[in-house]
């Protein structure tokens, strides 16, 4: 284990150093490889190897917060801090999907529920950013993750009561907290201004620079004159 986290602290400056090299040397070209390098790689530092992993939510969910304001008022580097803070926040839900199955063995509740709802959440995540940045599959992929959403609180309500909560550890109940009902509720939060509320959402994401007194015009008269008529 110790040797394995070595491994990838090592591949972190090297992944850096790839992107940094990429974007030099192809300035008009995505970084795609070496991005996807990079993201994949903290996603298993803050997961695997960190043992408050639970916490790394709490600190990504307002980085994407962050990253709307600067898009909203066409800041410099939005996408950059969009994209990584989505992107990490969407690997890191998948391995965590792969962790509850081994983690909570006697808790089957965390196991199936938690593995469920990090696929929902990897997918809106993924979505979120996909459409926020323009690329394809974005709208497929925030519909696939908003339906499922709605699937999750229906199992939510249904499965928790028999799930002997009181019974549970501390890990258990952090769990529960910090990687299922606060993403749950920002996803909650987020999908109704997209869909219920499309106009406050585009203001969110657009910014007026001109006002209504930069288009006005005062009225004028043509003049009489011969060749005008």
């Amino acid at each position: 284990m110790k040797k394995s986290k070595i491994i990838f602290l090592v591949l972190l400056p090297v992944s850096i150093a790839l992107l940094f090299l990429h974007i030099k040397l192809f300035p008009d070209n995505i970084p795609f490889i070496p991005g996807l390098l990079l993201i994949v790689d903290i996603s298993i530092l803050l997961t695997v190897f960190y043992k408050k992993y639970y916490n790394v939510f709490i600190f990504l969910i307002p980085l994407i917060i962050i990253s709307l304001v600067l898009r909203r008022y066409r800041m410099p580097g939005w996408p950059i801090v969009m994209g990584f803070s989505s992107m990490v926040s969407a690997f890191c839900f998948i391995i965590l999907a792969i962790k509850s199955l081994f983690q909570f063995k006697d808790n089957r509740f965390l196991k199936w529920f938690g593995f469920f709802i990090c696929i929902v959440l990897f997918a809106y995540f993924t979505g979120f950013v996909f459409k926020m940045l323009h690329f394809p599959g974005g709208t497929l992929l925030l519909f696939i993750g908003t339906t499922l959403f709605a699937f999750s609180v229906i199992m939510l309500m249904f499965t928790l009561p028999r799930a002997n909560y009181i019974k549970w550890n501390i890990i258990e109940r952090k769990y529960f907290y910090r990687i299922i009902i606060i993403p749950l509720i920002y996803l909650f939060i987020l999908a109704s201004v997209i869909n219920a509320f499309p106009d406050i959402w585009w203001k969110i994401r657009s910014h007026n620079y001109a006002t209504s007194n930069y288009w006005y015009m005062q009225n004028y008269e043509l003049e009489e004159r011969d060749g005008l008529r």
